[in-house]
């Protein structure tokens, strides 16, 4: 029987092969120091003179920061077929976000309801030329950013990309849940904006800036268009 130990190696070496690298996955946790390092090579600890091991805090955290389901570390996936090279994963998130002065449904528990897989060249291309990671999907509710965006759009977004000074269109926690804004950065504070003109900004400044969490960049909008029969 494989023991936790190394089940949750393995897996850690396959969301290395993942990432592309080890580097890319301390990145995207936002990690430091060389620890998952030593864990998959199975450095020797000091202290109780055995390799090194992951611990359940730090299983929960990758999963979590990953949104790949509380437990996954701890499961063998050595049956499941590996992922193919050249390809690029994109979890999309039952999150909802909402396009609407109010902001979006509370988001809690957050999980992947779907991988989409495309490859690197048609996401260079359609989403992003400067990196393949930290890129997730959550849908779109409401009309306040039309035209730029509908309700049903599947929407990308960087997740390491929260710099509101170069302003641009971002998803973000406010108000108990989750929406989506154009930003524009002021000198007395940050406006937020709906592309559709029925629906007034709004500004917040000073420690109002508090309640809002960007979660990030949206970079693209993928348009989900239904057409009936005979079209």
């Amino acid at each position: 029987m494989i023991s936790i130990r190394d089940i949750r190696r393995d897996n850690l070496q396959r969301l290395v092969e993942r990432y592309d690298s080890m580097k890319s996955l301390n990145e995207i946790l936002d990690r430091k120091d060389n620890h998952l390092t030593q864990i998959l090579n199975q450095s020797m600890n000091t202290a109780t003179g055995k390799p090194k091991q992951m611990g359940d805090r730090l299983a929960r955290d990758i999963e979590k920061k990953l949104n790949l389901g509380f437990g996954w570390m701890d499961q063998d996936h050595s049956a499941e077929p590996p992922e193919p090279k050249n390809i690029v994963t994109l979890d999309r998130l039952d999150v909802e976000a909402g396009c609407d002065p109010s902001g979006g449904p509370a988001c809690t528990d957050v999980a992947v309801v779907e991988r989409i897989q495309v490859s690197v060249d048609w996401f260079k291309q359609n989403i992003s030329r400067f990196r393949t990671i930290g890129h997730q999907l959550v849908t779109a509710r409401g009309d306040s950013m039309e035209p730029t965006i509908n309700s049903g759009d599947i929407v990308v977004v960087d997740v390491r990309d929260t710099d509101v000074t170069k302003e641009g269109i971002f998803c973000l926690n406010y108000g108990g849940g989750v929406t989506i804004k154009r930003i524009q950065v002021l000198p007395f504070g940050v406006e937020f904006i709906s592309d559709n003109k029925l629906y007034n900004s709004f500004v917040l400044k000073g420690q109002e800036l508090e309640a809002i969490k960007i979660i990030g960049r949206v970079v693209t909008a993928l348009c989900v268009k239904k057409f009936p029969h005979g079209i």
